[in-house]
């Protein structure tokens, strides 16, 4: 996925169009003004996994500037994702869910682990939410179409797309489950 700081900008071969990557920073922003009182956040993913590394490397950047610490715990198989949860207990005020592999074939035993512990699970998409997390951002494809119409409209009233710079998603939608909230202790 494209980084939102990489800032794209018009291309002279007119490819355009509109990401629904949402930046971790507006990921932390949501745990910020959820629990404010978070330094320590416990992510569970698999570091073979380039992508899932890579991620998680960009977290622990968001996370130092923004004054937090990323406490990380090894999942190489989906079955190990509950004892990796249970492994952060008392060290972390929040879980984050970073959308590795391993997590989602295994989310349930994270909630589980989060639920009895009563640490604050933090979901990746809706999707999670549903599952168990107390709250995600997400693009919605209606949002994102929206948005991308917009574009197409500026060019069919003449804009050329090698004018038309890509964009990012600007509106996610909160996702909130409030009984799992209710059942981690936020």
């Amino acid at each position: 996925a494209p980084s939102q700081s990489a800032g794209w900008a018009a291309s002279a071969n007119g490819a355009t169009g509109v990401s629904n990557t949402l930046s971790l920073a507006r990921r932390i922003a949501l745990i910020r003004q959820l629990l404010p009182g978070a330094r320590k956040v416990g992510v569970i993913y698999n570091p073979a996994d380039t992508k899932s590394a890579a991620r998680a490397k960009e977290l622990q950047e968001q996370l130092t500037a923004n004054g937090m610490v990323m406490i990380e715990a090894a999942a190489q198989r989906p079955a190990d994702v509950g004892s990796a949860a249970r492994s952060l207990i008392s060290r972390v005020d929040v879980f984050y869910a970073l959308g590795d592999a391993n997590v989602q074939k295994s989310y349930s035993a994270l909630i589980k682990v989060a639920n009895d512990a009563k640490v604050p699970l933090f979901g990746n998409d809706a999707d999670n939410v549903r599952q168990g997390a107390v709250a995600a951002l997400m693009v919605s494809d209606r949002d994102l179409g929206t948005q991308a119409g917009r574009m197409v409209a500026r060019i069919l009233r003449g804009a050329k797309s090698t004018a038309v710079a890509p964009e990012f998603a600007i509106r996610p939608q909160l996702y909130i489950n409030a009984s799992a909230a209710q059942k981690q202790g936020v």
